[in-house]
């Protein structure tokens, strides 16, 4: 519920932004960026602190967080993926502090993007971020979603968590800073 309320509160600072700069992106870019930058090195204090965001010693092993963080972090993914279609970093940080298996993360994931996407539609189509006519090319990608979903269970089940916790945190970066200096 809160990461809808973000996508919410994403489209209200998107009406704002867009009309404080007539439309110019960059802005958003950087806030945006600004933004999961400061989410992933949060992420990365709570893995080394963990009493941060757990309400009993060893919680984050057993998926459980303080609902400060919960709700900060489901409020900021809506956010995030509202304005710049980026709420991994928030995901990432969030899902990772539950210690969950890879597979456990990726479902919970799936499920989460699923809803949030959805949720957002309306909204993006309000502020024209899909245009309508560009439907017939959202129905000729399906089958390559297909092929990752597929691709994506064969290769999960033979990575490491160390090195899936790693790409996760890497590709969140990457995808920071892509808007940072785009």
């Amino acid at each position: 519920p809160l990461a809808v309320l973000g996508v919410v509160a994403g489209w209200q600072i998107a009406k704002f932004a867009i009309a404080m700069n007539g439309g110019d992106q960059a802005f958003m870019r950087k806030l945006i960026a600004g933004i999961l930058v400061i989410l992933l090195l949060f992420g990365n204090v709570v893995r080394r602190y963990p009493g941060l965001i757990t309400p009993v010693e060893g919680a984050g092993e057993t998926g459980r967080t303080r609902l400060w963080f919960t709700a900060c972090m489901g409020t900021m993914a809506g956010v995030t993926t509202m304005l710049a279609n980026n709420g991994g970093p928030a995901w990432v940080a969030y899902l990772g502090s539950l210690g969950m298996r890879i597979k456990e993360y990726l479902a919970t994931a799936a499920c989460l993007y699923f809803i949030q996407n959805l949720s957002k539609v309306p909204f993006a189509i309000n502020l024209c971020f899909i245009p309508k006519d560009t439907f017939s090319i959202h129905v000729f990608l399906v089958p390559a979603l297909v092929a990752g979903l597929v691709a994506g269970r064969l290769i999960s089940g033979r990575i490491s968590e160390r090195f899936f916790r790693t790409a996760t945190q890497t590709f969140a970066l990457a995808g920071a800073f892509y808007l940072l200096l785009r």
